[in-house]
């Protein structure tokens, strides 16, 4: 009898085991934030900085072997690797680079893939700031009113975008990842979660009470709610993690360049590059930037445009219209406004102003949250010698094929006679323009379809981030 009880005591006993690691199991297979942690994976943001299409070497090395076929000066593995050389070191003057990229667009390239290309070869060589520098001092000179300050697409814009990438992808991480994945997860796992007393898809719903004028009051009122959760949630993580060092450098030289003429305006510009072409462009574009695997439905995209426009209202100062069901949201662009701006000038100055008199408990929490962000650091993105080389010869392609083109507009672009001599003779000695400026007609079929398969790629590529910046822009 005592055997008997023993074994069926061991017995149930270890039933109970294999049922109490079952339900361990399920539950951490099943655990809404188990599941969580496993989405919520940080990705490898060398893939995502850089463009495939300057990673990939077969397509550009066809390319540029195509464009120096039939140059006697070119045919030797020397003779190319000596007008490489060249080019390399005319890209990296940025007075002499601006107007040919101008050029370029000008001819209906992509201006986003040919400032890329020059901000990989800069940032390879760690002169970034020259090239940023350059671009601030022709966008103030050719301001000609304070609303077109910085608020246009132009080469600063497109490389200050590259440039985001390849020194904010982490910060973007680390500020947004969390709040964009209950959006996300919300409005696509709506049958299997509920939101704000029991109502089921609640952010589906936000982002069809914009095209439904029959939505209750209620619906509005918990929509808008919802999305002021969703900001101030994104806006608290902004601002006590730590920005990027060298967006911050790059600030404060946007700052002492602005306070000369428009120091008024100096946090709005700011903000235009901040938010409306970093932090609201990441929202918009979370599997571009990383922040989710797989792109959002249609209705989650539309809510994820409604929580960038309040994250960048606030940044402005600018309240949603009284017609507009969104004026909800006006109490939280009032309320974060100023704590907004105080950002906005920390990020932006190099100094620390003269701080107003504080209780000890103040200091002491602001040191603390300071000492905190000072320790984190950033994975630091490098562009390797093959993805500079790849860009060294892209832009000799490009140029190559376009030289005609080219030279008409580098002579309209650059004021000063004798300086577009000079650049004309160094283009002739790398190889772009022929001596004397004759037969730059396009005689090379081979080259130019290589090109046709490469700037389609380019264009297609950049319209999903392009739509959604043109979205906020409006």
């Amino acid at each position: 009898i005592i055997t008997v009880v023993v074994v069926v005591v061991t017995v149930g006993l270890c039933c109970l085991c294999v049922i109490i690691v079952v339900l361990i199991v399920v539950l951490a297979l099943f655990n809404p934030s188990s599941k969580k942690k496993r989405q919520l994976k940080e990705p490898n943001y060398g893939a995502l900085a850089i463009k495939n299409k300057f990673v990939d070497r077969g397509s550009i090395e066809a390319m540029y072997i195509a464009s120096t076929t039939g140059e006697t000066a070119f045919n030797t593995g020397r003779g190319r690797t000596v007008a490489l050389d060249k080019l390399e070191q005319f890209i990296l003057e940025p007075n002499k680079v601006y107007p040919i990229i101008q050029a370029l667009a000008k001819a209906g390239l992509a201006r986003e893939d040919v400032t890329c290309a020059v901000v990989y070869i800069y940032y390879y060589h760690g002169k970034m700031n020259h090239l940023l520098e350059y671009c601030i001092q022709k966008e103030l000179c050719g301001a000609a009113r304070e609303t077109d300050l910085f608020k246009e697409d132009t080469i600063l814009s497109a490389a200050f975008v590259t440039y985001s990438k390849l020194v904010g992808l982490q910060y973007l991480w680390r500020i947004l990842s969390e709040t964009l994945y209950d959006v996300v997860e919300v409005s696509t796992t709506s049958k299997e979660r509920r939101d704000f007393h029991g109502e089921e898809a609640l952010i589906a719903r936000s982002s069809e009470a914009s095209d439904s004028n029959d939505t209750n009051k209620e619906d509005r009122f918990m929509n808008v709610l919802h999305l002021k959760l969703a900001a101030q949630s994104a806006f608290n993580k902004i601002k006590s993690t730590r920005f990027p060092p060298e967006l911050r450098t790059l600030m404060s030289q946007i700052r002492e360049g602005t306070n000369s003429e428009w120091k008024e305006l100096s946090n709005s510009v700011i903000a235009t590059f901040v938010f409306m072409r970093f932090i609201c462009l990441a929202v918009t574009n979370p599997k571009v930037y990383g922040l989710w695997r797989k792109q959002p439905n249609e209705k989650t995209l539309k809510f994820i445009v409604l929580l960038a426009k309040i994250l960048q209202n606030a940044a402005f100062g600018v309240e949603f219209d009284q017609d507009n069901y969104m004026k909800e949201a006006n109490d939280y662009i009032r309320i974060n406004q100023d704590a907004i701006q105080k950002w906005l000038e920390k990020i932006s100055t190099t100094t620390t102003p003269q701080k107003q008199r504080r209780t000890s408990l103040e200091e002491e929490g602001e040191a603390r949250e300071e000492e905190e962000q000072e320790e984190t650091e950033y994975e630091k993105i490098e562009v390797g010698m093959n993805v500079k080389d790849n860009c060294v010869k892209w832009m000799y392609s490009t140029m190559w094929l376009n030289r005609q083109v080219l030279r008409r507009g580098i002579e309209k672009k650059v004021k000063s006679t004798e300086e577009w001599k000079e650049m004309s003779r160094q283009l002739e000695e790398i190889g772009v323009f022929r001596a004397g400026g004759s037969s730059d007609s396009i005689t090379n079929s081979a080259t130019s379809t290589a090109y046709d398969q490469d700037s389609s790629g380019s264009r297609n590529s950049s319209e999903e981030s392009s739509n959604a910046s043109s979205v906020l822009s409006n």
